[in-house]
């Protein structure tokens, strides 16, 4: 068995085909910085596959079917309304939005 290690893992969500989980996790909890970070694993062999940031605290987190998309929303701060989508091969963002 292999130990991930979080800080302060808010959200987690598993691909449909269940190759894929992606967590959302709190840098600095706890110090009025909610920044985020967010992993995606391989369930295989629990290696991280993509890490990327978010800048607030995550409100929703989604994952594509097949693990190669992740979105994550946030609705409080300075930040509400921020959508960020990304391609978890390519680790870059695909979309952003300011709702």
């Amino acid at each position: 068995m292999k130990r991930i290690k979080l800080e302060f893992p808010q959200r987690i969500r598993i691909s449909e085909n269940g190759k894929r989980v992606t967590v959302v996790d709190f840098l600095n909890f706890g110090k009025q910085d909610y920044s985020t970070k967010v992993y995606v694993f391989d369930t295989a062999s629990w290696e991280t596959v993509a890490e990327f940031e978010h800048p607030r605290a995550a409100s929703e987190l989604a994952i594509s079917q097949d693990g190669g998309r992740v979105a994550v929303a946030s609705s409080a701060g300075t930040d509400a309304g921020t959508l960020n989508v990304w391609d978890v091969a390519k680790k870059k963002v695909l979309f952003t939005s300011s709702m």
